[in-house]
């Protein structure tokens, strides 16, 4: 009987077990929502000129209330019991009931606070707080565009951060991943009552990462006057520091980086993992860049930029782009061809969750094709080089776009 109790998972209280409940009730949530949900045939819009949920009359532009006509269940036709008040300029007082609320507009200041390639284009629809919510949500009383704003401001104040908002269950998806620190984690917002509830939930990752952006979070949904609220920390502060250490002699340094680069070698997946994520801490320490490029750590971690298990491409294309700010690193990049082209398809858009990693290409692109533009355009060729300057003024990641017009600049007249 005890070795039974002591199998079975509800007895297992670790961290772990605890998220992913959370997130298998999240799954469950949906599901059961999506039976009992209540959803919207007619809607009376002919007043209103409205494409992809933004006003486009700009007096008008303001958070208001989707008023349905005809709602069905699954099993009969009914009405809805509260009726949405409209008004054309907007009102602050947006009276909550019990069913999920749908929102057809959204204000021009809150679409201004999302990032220019995840603009929202569908309703907002905010469910109902489940029954069970992890320890880190809190109760907000602030409006619903409101909270919204405040959460674009602060995921956007970090610069390792990218996030993907979904409307239709208003929760964002965010990744930050800086060097060898990745975190994976989603925040949702529930209807409760009169106000809302923000639920933060890790899926995978650093959890100081996490808890330091939820604090920054909970901080700007619940300041008062007299406690205001705070900007976004980056979490890299609230490590302890390493105790300071004597400096190694080359020949030591060199003979500490070997086994490193044998376990990128390996053919076990975790330790090729583990190995880029030490190169890539060590990276960010210039002083050892001419070792690492005499150690061959530069050619073991292009090997690696394919391997997807764990993220470990993203670790070491990090590692790369911080390598590529010395002379020394430089040269043994460019002579790839192979990794060259590949550097130039990765510079692209692309999904939020590589988003930081395709900032890094861009930046270390930038950093070979400052001095070696020609060489780039002879191992990958005049027609890649060139469909790839025509890409970047319609990128939509500004901060990706911002890194490939230095590249740009330094490749095009050499095309």
């Amino acid at each position: 009987m005890e070795n039974q109790a002591n199998k079975s998972p509800k007895n297992n209280k670790s961290r772990d077990y605890y998220e992913y409940t959370e997130y298998d009730i999240h799954t469950e949530r949906d599901i059961h929502m999506h039976e009992r949900d209540i959803h919207i045939h007619e809607t009376d819009i002919h007043n209103q000129d409205i494409f992809y949920g933004i006003d486009l009359e700009p007096q008008y532009r303001s958070m208001t209330m989707m008023k349905p006509n005809q709602v069905h269940t699954n099993h009969d036709m009914m009405k809805l019991s509260t009726q949405f008040k409209e008004e054309k300029k907007g009102t602050k007082d947006h009276q909550m009931g019990t069913s999920n609320r749908t929102y057809e507009d959204i204000s021009q200041e809150l679409y201004d606070t999302f990032t220019s390639y995840e603009k929202p284009t569908n309703p907002i629809t905010v469910f109902n707080k489940p029954r069970y919510v992890g320890p880190s949500y809190f109760i907000c009383n602030l409006l619903l565009d409101e909270i919204i704003s405040h959460v674009n401001t602060q995921l956007t104040a970090v610069h390792e951060i990218t996030y993907s908002f979904v409307p239709e269950k208003c929760m964002w998806n965010v990744v930050y991943l800086r060097g060898a620190v990745r975190c994976e984690f989603e925040i949702f917002v529930y209807q409760d009552n009169d106000s809302f509830a923000v639920n933060a939930n890790r899926l995978s990752g650093d959890g100081m990462a996490f808890h330091t952006v939820f604090r920054s979070l909970k901080g700007a949904l619940c300041s008062t006057e007299t406690s205001p609220s705070s900007t976004a920390t980056d979490p890299e502060e609230f490590y302890m520091p390493l105790p300071p250490t004597k400096s190694l002699l080359q020949d030591e340094t060199l003979e500490a980086l070997r086994p490193i680069i044998a376990m990128a070698k390996c053919g076990m997946a975790d330790s090729r993992t583990e190995s880029a994520k030490i190169l890539c801490d060590l990276s960010f320490q210039r002083d050892l860049h001419p070792l690492m490029s005499e150690s061959g750590c530069v050619k073991a971690l292009i090997g690696l930029i394919k391997e997807d298990y764990q993220y470990c491409n993203q670790h070491a294309l990090c590692a790369l782009a911080n390598l590529s700010s010395s002379l020394c690193c430089r040269e043994q990049l460019v002579e790839d061809r192979t990794f060259l082209s590949d550097l130039l398809e990765l510079t692209r858009d692309g999904s939020y969750s590589c988003a930081e990693m395709r900032r890094e290409c861009a930046r270390m692109l930038a950093n070979l094709s400052e001095a070696q533009a020609t060489s780039i355009i002879d191992a990958v060729g005049v027609d890649q080089a060139s469909n790839w300057v025509r890409t970047v003024d319609t990128m939509r990641d500004d901060r990706l776009r911002l890194h490939a017009e230095r590249a740009k600049k330094f490749l095009q007249p050499c095309i």
